[in-house]
């Protein structure tokens, strides 16, 4: 996060390189810290400990090398979504005309393909 400096109140604005990076993962979501933890976590596994602060830098930047950015972007692991998933809302159940008609084809089938009337008391 980077202080604004143009209005009176200094307020916390986000980094411009984490804004690009949560654009590019489509999670709006994350913060700069969270974003920041995932990704010196895929430099680590990926590059080891001690080049990690200047390709960190770099790929923020958007300078770093196109094969080395897709790599680091695909092996990052980013936490689950915060807020709930919305599922849709709908009946379980199978229509009951639909089973009540084969429960009566089945049965006319054991009786050989008649009718049988039934009483309704």
């Amino acid at each position: 996060m980077t202080r604004s400096t143009n209005s009176s109140t200094s307020r916390l604005t986000p980094a411009p390189g984490f804004e690009a990076l949560r654009r590019t993962v489509r999670r709006p979501d994350l913060d700069d810290a969270a974003l920041a933890l995932c990704l010196e976590a895929a430099l680590h596994d990926l590059c080891g400990a001690d080049a990690s602060e200047g390709i960190k830098r770099d790929i923020l930047r958007g300078s770093a090398r196109a094969d080395l950015s897709s790599r680091v972007l695909a092996s990052l692991c980013l936490p689950p979504p915060a807020s709930p998933l919305a599922m849709p809302v709908h009946t379980l159940e199978r229509p009951r005309g639909r089973m009540l008609a084969r429960l009566s084809a089945g049965v006319r089938r054991l009786r050989g393909g008649r009718r049988v009337p039934v009483r309704v008391e």
